[in-house]
C-alpha cells in the first residue's frame, strides 16, 4: 500500500514538473508572439505616418497647381471676357499648351471675328450704299455732337448743299445705271475737293451736303467754288457703255459766325437757308454759288 502511494506521489510530481515547463514554454512562446505583434504595429503605424505625411504634401503641391496653373487663370481668363463685353479689347496673357490656354486662343480668335463685324457693321450704318460717303445718320449725329458742345466764341460753321444740276435729264436720257455712275464719281470729286476736317454725305437722291468746320463765311464759298470748278472739269466717263456726261452743281452756303448765340448751330434752321440759297442758284442759271439771306446781309450790312 505504501510502495503504491509513493508511485502515485511519484507520478504526480513528474506530471507538475512536466506541466510547470509547458506553463514556461507557453508563457515565453506568448511574450514572444506580443513582442512580435507590437513591432509589427508600430512599424505599420510609422508606415501610416509616412503615408499621412506624403499625402498632406501631395495635397499642397495639387492645391498650388490648381491655384496658380487653373484657378488663378482661369479668373484671368474671366476678366478678359468681361473686359471685352464692356471695352471690345481682350487680353488674357495666357500662355501654354493646355485647355485653359487653348481656351484663350479661341476667344482671342472670337473676339477679333467680333470686333471686325462690328466694324463692318458700323460702317455699313453709316455709309451710303451707292456712293461709300457718309449717309443722313452719321452726318446728323456729326452735327448732333458738334452742336452739342457747342460754346459762345467756338469757330464758326458752315454748311454747303450742293446739287447736281438737270440730274432728272441725265436719268432720263442715260438711264439709272449710269445716273448711279455718276453719282458715285461726283461724290469721288467732291470728297476730294473738301478739306481732311470737312464731313461729306449723300442727303438723298442728286443732293449732297457738306459740314465745314473752324470756317467763315468767306472760307466756305471758298471750298464752294473749289467743288463747283472740280465738277464742271469733270467729264463721267462709262467705258464699257461708250458713254461720257458732263454735269455741274448748284451750291447754297449757311454760316454760323463765332460770335453768333449758341443755339444758331440749329440744323433745321441751317438746312432752310441753305435749301433756299440753292434755289436762289437754280434760278440764277445754276453752276453757281449763292448765299443764304443771313450771310449776305453780313457781308454787305
Amino acid at each position: 500500500m505504501t510502495v503504491a502511494v509513493r508511485k502515485v506521489d511519484s507520478q504526480a510530481q513528474r506530471l507538475a514538473a512536466v506541466s510547470s515547463q509547458y506553463q514556461k514554454e507557453i508563457s515565453g512562446q506568448t511574450r514572444q508572439m506580443v513582442q512580435e505583434i507590437n513591432a509589427q504595429t508600430q512599424s505599420s503605424n510609422t508606415m501610416l505616418a509616412t503615408v499621412a505625411v506624403l499625402a498632406v504634401i501631395a495635397i499642397i503641391i495639387l492645391a498650388y497647381y490648381l491655384e496658380v496653373r487653373v484657378l488663378s487663370r482661369l479668373q484671368r481668363l474671366r476678366q478678359a471676357i468681361d473686359q471685352f463685353g464692356t471695352s471690345r479689347s481682350f487680353d488674357a496673357a495666357i500662355h501654354g499648351n493646355d485647355e485653359i490656354a487653348g481656351i484663350a486662343r479661341a476667344f482671342l480668335q472670337l473676339a477679333r471675328e467680333i470686333s471686325s463685324r462690328e466694324t463692318q457693321l458700323v460702317e455699313i450704318a453709316h455709309s451710303d450704299p451707292l456712293t461709300g460717303l457718309a449717309n443722313r445718320r452719321r452726318f446728323m449725329e456729326r452735327f448732333d455732337t458738334l452742336s452739342r458742345r457747342r460754346r459762345p466764341g467756338d469757330a464758326a460753321v458752315a454748311l454747303l448743299v450742293i446739287d447736281i444740276d438737270h440730274f432728272k435729264d441725265v436719268n432720263d436720257r442715260y438711264g439709272h445705271l449710269v445716273g448711279d455712275e455718276c453719282l458715285r464719281q461726283i461724290a469721288r470729286v467732291i470728297e476730294r475737293s473738301i478739306r481732311t476736317t470737312d464731313l461729306v454725305a449723300r442727303f438723298g437722291g442728286e443732293e449732297f451736303l457738306v459740314l465745314c468746320t473752324d470756317i467763315d463765311t468767306e472760307g466756305a464759298v471758298v471750298v464752294a467754288e473749289k467743288i463747283r470748278k472740280a465738277v464742271e472739269d469733270t467729264s463721267v466717263t462709262l467705258t464699257d457703255q461708250g458713254v461720257t456726261v458732263r454735269v455741274t452743281v448748284s451750291v447754297g452756303v449757311a454760316a454760323v459766325p463765332p460770335d453768333a448765340p449758341v443755339q444758331s448751330l440749329d440744323f433745321d434752321m441751317m438746312m432752310e437757308a441753305a435749301d433756299v440759297a440753292v434755289y436762289d442758284a437754280k434760278k440764277s442759271g445754276r453752276n453757281c454759288i449763292r448765299l443764304s439771306d443771313s450771310q449776305v446781309a453780313r457781308l454787305t450790312g
